[in-house]
């Protein structure tokens, strides 16, 4: 028993342990590893947008015709309340029109055998696009940005609009004068013109109320005992 007891240990030494072998992780060559990206970059805050800068509203430089003439009594193309030195011309060009203060601004009102002016140039609606600008001074109504009219519903004033189907649409001037009321019954608008223009309403409309999409897409208003489009009744037809 005992030479067996020998045996079989001996048998085991000569074998090796019964265990199995361990697992030996493999040694990575340096050379191969890849080294860490560096950290991002701190992106930099944002500057401040600017403040917007208000455009100044224009300086009055009128408060009735008498104060508004041509700036140049030989070319008379510009209207100013400015002083104009005396000229002799030897020979001046026809006068354009006549100056007038609208808003407390001297605009140049051109003669309209047709009641209106239409640009050379051509227009766009919507936002983003070449609408129409006036020029009060020299009485003219082109494509870009103009001056602003701040002229009420009891003045006479310019208006100017981007009328006509593109891509052949164009500037159009009109004067529209003062319509005197009582009541919105007494208002109408122009129905001629592509652009809104109060007047009287006719005795044939005096009982008739406006429909809406039928009679136009503004209903007219009397306010401030003048004519005008009522603002709160503008319908998209």
């Amino acid at each position: 028993m005992r030479w067996r007891i020998v045996g079989i240990a001996t048998l085991i030494i000569a074998c090796g342990s019964t265990d199995p072998p361990a697992t030996r992780q493999p040694i990575g060559d340096p050379a191969a590893e890849t080294e860490a990206p560096p950290p991002p970059e701190a992106t930099p805050s944002p500057e401040p947008a600017p403040e917007a800068v208000p455009t100044p509203e224009p300086e009055p430089n009128c408060s009735s015709d008498g104060d508004c003439h041509f700036d140049d009594p030989c070319v008379p193309a510009t209207c100013t309340a400015r002083d104009v030195p005396a000229q002799v011309c030897e020979e001046a060009a026809p006068v354009p029109g006549s100056c007038v203060c609208v808003a407390e601004r001297c605009a140049l009102r051109r003669e309209m055998p047709d009641g209106h002016l239409i640009s050379e140039g051509t227009c766009a609606y919507g936002a983003g696009r070449t609408g129409c600008g006036i020029s009060m001074a020299e009485g003219t109504c082109e494509p870009g940005r103009g001056d602003e009219v701040r002229a009420g519903a009891d003045e006479t004033r310019p208006v100017c609009r981007c009328q006509g189907a593109p891509p052949n649409a164009r500037c159009r001037l009109e004067w529209h004068e003062p319509v005197p009321c009582e009541s919105e019954r007494d208002c109408w608008f122009d129905s001629d013109g592509p652009i809104l223009r109060p007047i009287r309403r006719p005795r044939r409309l005096r009982n008739h109320l406006f429909e809406p999409c039928v009679d136009g897409e503004v209903a007219p208003t009397c306010m401030g005992g003048f004519c005008t489009a009522d603002p709160m009744r503008a319908y998209g037809c």
